[in-house]
């Protein structure tokens, strides 16, 4: 079982992704997509959690701001925010919103283990979609369709909401596909850490009735081209049949010492990509 601090010890897939390595060739680009596919720029911001670590909230908070006015100067087409915003539910979450209201680019927030904590309950979800918006929404930025799902209804949430997401989700990529979209899923957890088939742990979608096995294969047989989330406190990149799934640094703790900071995706409509780290000090 992984534990918490110890599992990338494990991981023998970790690496991080060269700058220009090309995730998928031209001719496997869509050859009619009903949309013009054009560059998208997509700033990758994983775990703010105000409040996290030894330094306290005070020099998270003020990480957070600098990552804001350089996502701001970036200037990319879309803003994704990863999940855990906050460290402790109970804490007011006046300050992450104000400086979430500060972003000037489309801003698509995910929710993460420490926004909506198990268990999950109508009051958590109202809360966080009173204070941030949709829990999962979809966006069609520069051809690309952007799909960004919940990873707490996969976490013992009520039935009826986890059924609601799963129709949605599959929902979601099947008009994708039918319309020759490429696709990027987003989320706070990832489906998996080093292998498809690993044990169940606390840094990855769980396996149970073979979940993660589904929802992988639903995105890529959807045509998804790269699942972005948050959660490890690692910088991990792995790739399932073409697809990349990768987690980038964090501005509250790393565990894996990286540098604080964020990523910049880039996708060209040839499928190359540069997955650049942009360092907040």
């Amino acid at each position: 079982m992984l534990t918490r601090r110890s599992f990338v010890k494990t991981l023998s897939l970790s690496a991080l992704a060269p700058a220009g390595l090309s995730a998928l060739t031209a001719s496997e680009t869509p050859a009619s997509p009903a949309l013009e596919l054009k560059p998208l720029r997509l700033a990758q911001y994983c775990d703010p959690q105000l409040g996290f670590g030894e330094e306290g909230f005070g020099e998270s908070l003020t990480r957070f701001h600098k990552a804001i006015d350089l996502i701001n100067d970036l200037n990319p087409d879309v803003v994704t925010v990863l999940g855990d915003l906050v460290h402790r539910y109970e804490d007011p979450a006046d300050e992450m919103i104000n400086g979430l209201k500060r972003i000037k680019p489309q801003l698509i927030v995910a929710p993460g283990n420490h926004d909506i904590p198990e268990p999950v309950t109508p009051e958590k979800l109202t809360r966080f979609r009173n204070d941030y918006g949709p829990d999962r929404q979809s966006a069609l930025i520069n051809g690309w369709k952007l799909i960004c799902v919940n990873t707490q209804l996969w976490r013992g949430a009520e039935p009826e909401e986890t059924a609601a997401q799963d129709e949605w989700f599959s929902k979601e990529l099947g008009q994708a596909k039918e319309k020759g979209i490429p696709s990027i899923i987003l989320s706070h957890i990832p489906p998996y850490i080093a292998y498809p088939n690993e044990d169940d742990s606390w840094a990855a979608i769980t396996n149970e009735n073979e979940l993660r096995k589904n929802l992988i294969v639903k995105a890529v047989e959807n045509g998804a081209r790269f699942w972005l989330a948050g959660h490890t406190h690692e910088t991990i990149v792995r790739v399932f049949e073409g697809m990349l799934i990768m987690n980038g640094e964090t501005t509250s703790v790393n565990f894996d010492k990286r540098p604080y900071g964020i990523r910049l995706l880039t996708v060209q409509p040839s499928g190359d990509y540069t997955w650049d780290f942009i360092k907040v000090g």
